[in-house]
C-alpha cells in the first residue's frame, strides 16, 4: 500500500512520515525487484537495478561476441559478451548468473544459467566488413554485395551482356601444372559419369555430350583421358567407350576403392603374371596415344603395335598414380593405316598397372576433358593429392562423386566430408572453377552426402551446384522413381539418355557455352571419324584428320573424306560404313559422287546410301588414283535427340 499524499519534493525534501514511507517500499523496488521499472512517489516511471543490468547487458551484446570455444568441462565464462557452442547453438550467460562461471560439463547443472542467443552471431557476421563469407561468395561487405546484385539486374534490364563463362579463367594459361591440368576440364566421377546406360557413351552420355559442346567452344578435336576399362555394364545393359579391348591374356586383377585413391580415376587394372596382355583396338580419328600407369608399384610396361614394343615404361615404386608415357602416333605406327589401331599392353616385369589412356589430335597442349570415371567409385576413397592435382591449373573440375557412398552410411558421411574439406582448401589454392554435380536424385534432399554438396557450393566462391533432382523436377516438385522413369530420365540410380542429355544441357547453360543443346552438339562436333576399311582392303594415304578417309556430320551436310592408298578393282567396294546411330534421320536419301579426276581424266562413283555405307564403283576405265573431298547438303527430319 502507498500512501501517495503529493507533497513535493522541492526545495528541502518532505518530512511526512508517510512519504518516508512510500520511500522505504520504492527503494526496495528499486534495488531487488525484478521489473525493468518502479514509480516513485511523484509518479515519475523510473529505471530499476533490474532494468540497468539488462540494459548494460544488451550494450555488451551491441559491442560484439566472444567466441571462447566448444562447451566442456572447465570452461570459464568471465564477461556478459562470451559465447560458447554447444550443440550447433551458441550460448551467453544469462541475466542472473554471477560471473565467473566455470562449467561442470554437466548440461542438466549448467545450462539455467545460460541462454541461447539464437540468430545474433549470425547477424554480427553478416554485418562485419567481410559478412559475405558467410554466404560461401568471397570477401567483402554484404551491403555492398547487394549494391553490386542490383546493379549487374540494372545491366541486364538494359541489355548489356555478362560475361557468364566459368572455365574463362587465367587458369587455362598454366601450361606446366602437370599432366591433368593442361588447359582441360577435369570430371572425378563413377558409373553415372562413364556413361553407364547411354546406349552409345560418345553420343549419348552426359560426359560424351558435354565434350563435344567443349570442342566446339575451343575448336578443338581431342578425346581426352578415358578408363583402361572400355565398357560399363549393368542390368539394363552393356555400354561401350571409344575404344575396345578385343583380348585378354594371363591374370589381371582390379585395383579400386581405397587402394585405388591416388589414382585419378579410382581404378586401375593389375598384373604380375609376366606376359600378361590387354589388346585394344581404337578408330584413328585421334592421332595420338598416351598410356597412363600407376608408378607406385615396380615393374615394366610394353606398348606392342604391329607386333613391334614401341614404347617400355618402367617403374620403380616411387610415382604418384599420375604417371603417362610419351605420345604415340597411332596412324604412323598401325601397319595397315586402314582406320584403326590394334594395340598390346603387357606385363614386361614385376607388378604393372595401367590405369587409362589418353586420346588426341594434339600433343601441345590443346583443350581435352579428362574423364576420370568408373563404375562404383566412391568419394570417400578419393586422395587429397588425386583432389589437389585435378585442381590445378584447369579450366574447371566436376566433382560427380557421392551416390557409391549412400550405402556406406554415417562413417561414409564423415570419410566423404573429409574429402569436400580438402575440395574446398584445393579450389581456394587453385583458384579452381568448380562444379558440383548431385546425382542422388534416389535419396532425400536432407542426405548428408547431399548437404555436403551444398557446403562446397556455400564455401567454394564462384562455383555451380547442379542437382539432377532439381532440374528434372517440374513446378518444383521432384519426381518419384516412378516418375522418373516413365519419361525415361533414369533407371535406378543411373540416368537413361534423356537425363544425361538434360545434364548436359544444364552444365552447358551454366558454363555459358555457346552450345547447349545435345542436337546442335551432335550436328556441329568439329571430329573428323575415321573410316573403317579394314573389311574392304583398301588402306589411307594420309593420317592427318580431315585428309585421312572418314567423315563429318553437319546440321544439314555430310562431309565425306576419301583418300585411299591404292584403287580397288572392279565392281562396287564398300569401303567403309558410317554408324547409324550418327547417320541423319529419314529426310536422307543415297548420295553419289565422282571421285577427283586423275592426270588422264578417269575417276569413279562414290556413294553414301541411307544404311552408312560408303562404296565405291569405277567409271568406265579404273582410275590410278581414287580422291575426294565433299560437302554433301541433306534434309534431316529428325526432331529430337
Amino acid at each position: 500500500m502507498r500512501y501517495d499524499t503529493g507533497n513535493p519534493v522541492e526545495p528541502n525534501g518532505s518530512s511526512d512520515p508517510r512519504d518516508g514511507y512510500d520511500n522505504f517500499g520504492n527503494l526496495d523496488l528499486a534495488t531487488n525487484g525484478v521489473a525493468p521499472t518502479w514509480i516513485d512517489r511523484t509518479g515519475q516511471v523510473r529505471k530499476s537495478w533490474a532494468g540497468m543490468e539488462e540494459d548494460f547487458q544488451q550494450f555488451l551484446l551491441n559491442s560484439g561476441y566472444q567466441d571462447i570455444g566448444n562447451y566442456a568441462a572447465g570452461l570459464t565464462v568471465t564477461a556478459r559478451n562470451q559465447i560458447f557452442l554447444r550443440s550447433g547453438e551458441y550460448y551467453r550467460a544469462a541475466a542472473a548468473t554471477t560471473l565467473p562461471y566455470t562449467m561442470t560439463g554437466n548440461w542438466t547443472t549448467d545450462g539455467p544459467f545460460f541462454v541461447s542467443i539464437g540468430d545474433a552471431v549470425l547477424r554480427q557476421e553478416l554485418a562485419a566488413p567481410d559478412g559475405t563469407t558467410r554466404l560461401g561468395r568471397g570477401t567483402g561487405d554484404l551491403e555492398d554485395a547487394l549494391v553490386s546484385i542490383e546493379t549487374r539486374l540494372g545491366q541486364l534490364d538494359s541489355g548489356q551482356k555478362l560475361q557468364t563463362k566459368s572455365f574463362n579463367t587465367v587458369n587455362g594459361a598454366i601450361t606446366a601444372g602437370g599432366f591433368a591440368a593442361v588447359r582441360n576440364i577435369n570430371i572425378l566421377g563413377d558409373s553415372i559419369s562413364y556413361g553407364a546406360n547411354a546406349q552409345n557413351i560418345q553420343r549419348d552420355s552426359y560426359v560424351g555430350i558435354l565434350r563435344k559442346m567443349l570442342n566446339i567452344e575451343f575448336g578443338t578435336q581431342n578425346m581426352g583421358w578415358l578408363s583402361v576399362i572400355a565398357s560399363t555394364s549393368n542390368a539394363d545393359g552393356t555400354y561401350n567407350e571409344y575404344h575396345t579391348q578385343t583380348g585378354q591374356t594371363g591374370t589381371w586383377t582390379s585395383i579400386n576403392d581405397a587402394a585405388a585413391g591416388h589414382i585419378p580415376s579410382g581404378y586401375a587394372i593389375q598384373s604380375t603374371v609376366v606376359g600378361s596382355t590387354l589388346v585394344y583396338r581404337v578408330p584413328t580419328t585421334q592421332r595420338y596415344m598416351r598410356v597412363w600407369y600407376d608408378g607406385t608399384v615396380t615393374g615394366t610396361i610394353e606398348v606392342i603395335i604391329n607386333g613391334v614394343t614401341v614404347q617400355t615404361l618402367s617403374t620403380t615404386g616411387v610415382g604418384t598414380g599420375y604417371e603417362r608415357g610419351a605420345a604415340l602416333e597411332l596412324a604412323t605406327l598401325a601397319a595397315s593405316q586402314n582406320g584403326l589401331c590394334t594395340f598390346t599392353i603387357r606385363c614386361a616385369a614385376g607388378t604393372v598397372r595401367p590405369t587409362g589412356f589418353e586420346f588426341t589430335n594434339d600433343t601441345t597442349g590443346e583443350y581435352r576433358l579428362n574423364n576420370f570415371s568408373r563404375d562404383g567409385r566412391a568419394g570417400r576413397y578419393v586422395s587429397q593429392d588425386v583432389i589437389n592435382r585435378a585442381c590445378t591449373g584447369t579450366y574447371a573440375l566436376i566433382w560427380a562423386l557421392g551416390a557409391n557412398d549412400v550405402p556406406g552410411g554415417a562413417s561414409a558421411i564423415t570419410e566423404y566430408t573429409q574429402r569436400i574439406d580438402w575440395l574446398i582448401a584445393a579450389a581456394a589454392t587453385n583458384k579452381t572453377r568448380v562444379i558440383l554435380l548431385d546425382l542422388m536424385y534416389d535419396q532425400a534432399p536432407n542426405h548428408g552426402l547431399r548437404e555436403q554438396l551444398r557446403r562446397a557450393n556455400r564455401e567454394i566462391p564462384g562455383s555451380i551446384l547442379i542437382e539432377a533432382a532439381k532440374i528434372w523436377a517440374v513446378n518444383g516438385t521432384e519426381l518419384t522413381t516412378g516418375e522418373r522413369t516413365a519419361r525415361g530420365l533414369s533407371s535406378g540410380v543411373h540416368p537413361e539418355e534423356n537425363g544425361h542429355r538434360l545434364i548436359a544441357e544444364v552444365i552447358a547453360q551454366r558454363m555459358g557455352l555457346s552450345v547447349t543443346s545435345k542436337r546442335l552438339a551432335t550436328r556441329r562436333d568439329p571430329m573428323w571419324h575415321a573410316g573403317d576399311l579394314s573389311a574392304s582392303g583398301q588402306t589411307n594415304a594420309s593420317n592427318v584428320p580431315g585428309s585421312f578417309t572418314g567423315f563429318r556430320i553437319g546440321e544439314r551436310a555430310i562431309e565425306i573424306v576419301v583418300n585411299l592408298a591404292s584403287v580397288p578393282g572392279a565392281g562396287t567396294t564398300t569401303l567403309f560404313t558410317i554408324p547409324a546411330n550418327v547417320m541423319p534421320g529419314s529426310g536422307f536419301t543415297a548420295i553419289r559422287m565422282r571421285s577427283a579426276p586423275d592426270t588422264s581424266g578417269n575417276s569413279g562413283l562414290i556413294t553414301v546410301n541411307p544404311s552408312g555405307a560408303v562404296t565405291y564403283t569405277p567409271l568406265g576405265t579404273a582410275p590410278t588414283s581414287v580422291n575426294l573431298n565433299e560437302s554433301v547438303q541433306y534434309n534431316d527430319t529428325a526432331g529430337w535427340y
